[in-house]
């Protein structure tokens, strides 16, 4: 059966967090690491699903942590600790050119989103874009996929859903959308291109 749409994942799939320079920022500013991997284990569920403020996250992360910054330098430097992946957009870019819809479907938070954006044109890259922090709810739950099946009137059968974590992927295959376990770019590309080649 042909396919005819793609949701993929931002995090650890288009966009990569910098583990090393934003812990070494927090380590110089006097921060703990111990407490900064505590409160993000706490707290980024709730950052994520937007039912914990951007002001309320990050006032509570520069309290917990003891960083001495205030909250708007540590989202600027953890804004700024993101790569992207220019060839995973560059497929994607491919694969809608033959009239698949490609959207995005990630859980991410506030103030990641707001760097992305600076980066990323959504608009023009994506037929269109669910992000958890605004849908208010996360990939776990099958309501956020059951929303972009409504709203963009998609056949499950007939989608993917490209993801890093077996929690998220599991959550879509419940109602019957393919996924893809994504490990790496060259398994990507390879599943990518074997859609393509499809009859």
């Amino acid at each position: 059966m042909k396919l005819t749409a793609l949701l993929v994942d931002i995090g650890d799939v288009i966009a990569f967090y910098d583990g090393e320079s934003f812990p070494r920022y927090i380590v110089s500013n006097g921060g703990s690491l111990e407490k900064d991997r505590e409160y993000f284990r706490k707290h980024k569920g709730s950052y994520d699903a937007g039912t914990l403020s951007d002001v309320a996250f990050w006032k509570g992360y520069v309290e917990y942590t003891g960083v001495r910054c205030t909250p708007a330098d540590v989202k600027r430097k953890i804004r700024e600790s993101f790569r992207i992946d220019q060839r995973v957009l560059d497929v994607l870019a491919k694969l809608r050119a033959t009239g698949v819809k490609v959207i995005i479907a990630s859980n991410i938070d506030e103030n990641t989103l707001v760097g992305l954006r600076e980066r990323i044109d959504f608009a023009r890259l994506f037929d269109a874009a669910y992000f958890s922090c605004e849908l208010r709810v996360v990939k776990r739950d099958p309501e956020f996929f059951r929303r972009i099946i409504v709203e963009q009137r998609l056949a499950p059968a007939t989608t993917l859903f490209i993801d890093d974590l077996e929690k998220n992927l599991a959550s879509a295959r419940s109602l019957g959308i393919q996924t893809h376990h994504y490990t790496g770019y060259e398994s990507f590309e390879k599943r990518v291109d074997d859609i393509l080649t499809r009859p």
